[in-house]
């Protein structure tokens, strides 16, 4: 952990629990005051053929600034994620959107030149008071809806779980995009840097190292536990008819490289025989004798064990009944 050593994580066994920066009841007060002080809230709007640029801040934004580019001046929508749309200001690219949604107040330094700003309800007041063209987004958090006034219209509330990143592929899905292409998403450092503009609010943020197949990772637990939503969120906007695309690097791409890993049976089963865990329980051996009753087995019985694993299921029917027992496994391992 930081500060006193570092924690290892495979990416595929974490139970990562994130716990709000911000108590509920200051969270809701913000809730609560921000609605009832902004009208326009985000709804769902129809699908269209537009596309949305989301921008992260991850260190790989630098290099992949003039794809931005490009898909500016082609007029796609660019979404700024928190700090990056100063960034974007600072490169000539003035963003459609600044999307927040962390509810400290010093997020207010975040704050650049958008066309729009969507703030999420939990934002701290003072964000709102500094900027004009503001619609109001709710994420999908329990109890949320309790401290909402009335409202005339329709809402929606905005998933994707604990950060802005998944957050705004799904607020970007919900108004109408359904092309979204990913830049400086990540969710890990390189070297020293969490982010390709210094970002203060940052600096003590708790570092974990995770790891992917055989890469290792430096990342924030925030960062850590949306690398591992990040396939979800990826799969049911695949499944609601999006098309995504990621230029970034680091853990997120090794992420994307292994939900895109396809492999044989047999393939699959061999890299499950190198984990000696799974070598510790024969289910065939446990069920040896209900296959004997079942199948009425005898010494004078051939038997073959398809899929026989380490063969210990027809070994043991081999013993208890002297049956002729062929074992077929395609794991050469």
């Amino acid at each position: 952990m930081y500060g006193g050593g570092w924690k290892h994580l495979p990416l595929s066994s974490m139970d990562i629990e994130i716990i709000c920066n911000t108590d509920d009841e200051t969270l809701f007060e913000q809730v609560a005051f921000n609605s009832r002080n902004n009208s326009k809230w985000v709804k769902e709007v129809p699908a269209h053929d537009g596309h949305a640029v989301l921008v992260g801040g991850g260190p790989s934004l630098t290099e992949n600034l003039h794809q931005i580019f490009k898909r500016y001046e082609l007029g796609q929508t660019i979404f700024a994620l928190n700090g990056s749309a100063r960034f974007l200001n600072a490169h000539g690219i003035a963003p459609h959107y600044q999307v927040i949604l962390d509810a400290r107040p010093e997020n207010i330094g975040l704050l650049a030149d958008a066309q729009k700003y969507l703030l999420s309800s939990q934002c701290h007041p003072s964000l709102f008071a500094c900027v004009k063209n503001v619609e109001i987004w709710h994420p999908a958090i329990e109890n949320l809806e309790a401290h909402l006034p009335d409202h005339k219209d329709e809402y929606a509330l905005i998933g994707g779980g604990t950060t802005i990143g998944l957050s705004a592929m799904c607020l970007a899905y919900t108004l109408g995009y359904r092309k979204l292409h990913l830049f400086g998403y990540d969710s890990s450092h390189r070297n020293t840097l969490g982010h390709a503009y210094h970002q203060p609010m940052n600096d003590r943020d708790v570092l974990v190292k995770v790891t992917v197949e055989d890469q290792v990772f430096t990342s924030s637990l925030t960062m850590a536990r949306q690398a591992e939503l990040f396939p979800t969120v990826c799969n049911n906007l695949n499944d609601l008819g999006c098309v995504i695309t990621c230029n970034s690097s680091g853990l997120i791409n090794a992420v994307i490289k292994q939900m895109n890993t396809t492999m044989t049976e047999a393939e699959k089963y061999e890299k499950m025989w190198g984990k000696k865990i799974y070598r510790k329980t024969a289910p065939g051996e446990l069920i040896a004798d209900l296959a004997i009753k079942t199948c009425s087995i005898s010494n004078e019985s051939t038997v073959i064990d398809f899929g026989c694993g380490t063969g210990r299921g027809g070994k043991a029917i081999k013993e208890k009944t002297g049956a002729h027992v062929t074992l077929v496994d395609f794991a050469n391992n």
